[in-house]
């Protein structure tokens, strides 16, 4: 088989790449300043995702999913792995979500790339589902295509997503006090102390002043 042929099937990279580069697109759009932050693969180990969203208030984490491949061709379904579904559930709700992108070659993918160009934005990321860890059940190895379709397994698109971020409906407000790391809610007040993976936010805690959508000098510092 040519290599061609073998690189037909997308990958996870490929997916994670184009993807992201549409959130961080629509967060900066909606005034939003945000960056990707990705951990080494060594420390994704621990960590259960392969990228962190932090931006004024907020933080999210993303595990990016392929179909799987077999013999260089995609299947129906993405697999999940206990070790990292068990990393992710973890956290609590509405915090770390699976990104599923429906793409099983990188020739369909470009396709929705030209459409941008043509005016249709976001093609690949409205192609997405953003599913919720804790909506998939401890021990399940796989999520099946049709199962996010006909919605047996709860998901979002990140239009819905985005919004819940903004309504402090998602991602995490994280502050470290005493060495340990507390969940604060939209009034911050502590909801709780988190029982995540050690050293999940020792790189990822971000912390910042002032008022969005004034001009600020904004203070962001890494513990």
């Amino acid at each position: 088989m040519s290599v061609a042929n073998k690189l037909q099937a997308i990958t996870e990279t490929s997916c994670l790449v184009n993807v992201m580069h549409e959130i961080l697109v629509d967060q900066w759009n909606k005034g939003i300043p945000s960056t990707a932050i990705c951990p080494t693969q060594r420390l994704e180990s621990n960590v259960g995702f392969d990228v962190a969203i932090p931006d004024f208030e907020k933080l999210l984490v993303l595990q990016f999913k392929a179909y799987k491949r077999y013999r260089y061709k995609a299947l129906d379904y993405f697999s999940i792995y206990k070790s990292q579904h068990n990393t992710l559930l973890k956290y609590p709700r509405n915090c770390a979500f699976y990104v599923f992108p429906d793409y099983k070659t990188h020739s369909q993918m470009v396709k929705d790339r030209i459409l941008e160009y043509l005016g249709q934005r976001y093609k690949i990321l409205n192609n997405t589902w953003f599913v919720d860890a804790h909506s998939i059940a401890p021990g399940t190895k796989r999520v099946l295509r049709n199962h996010l379709t006909a919605g047996n397994i709860a998901n979002l698109r990140w239009r819905t997503l985005s919004r819940m971020i903004v309504n402090c409906e998602a991602g995490l407000r994280i502050l470290k006090v005493r060495g340990q790391y507390r969940l604060l809610g939209p009034n911050e007040k502590e909801i709780e102390i988190l029982e995540t993976p050690r050293g999940t936010f020792s790189f990822f805690y971000t912390k910042t002043k002032g008022v969005r959508g004034k001009r600020q000098k904004v203070k962001v510092s890494f513990t």
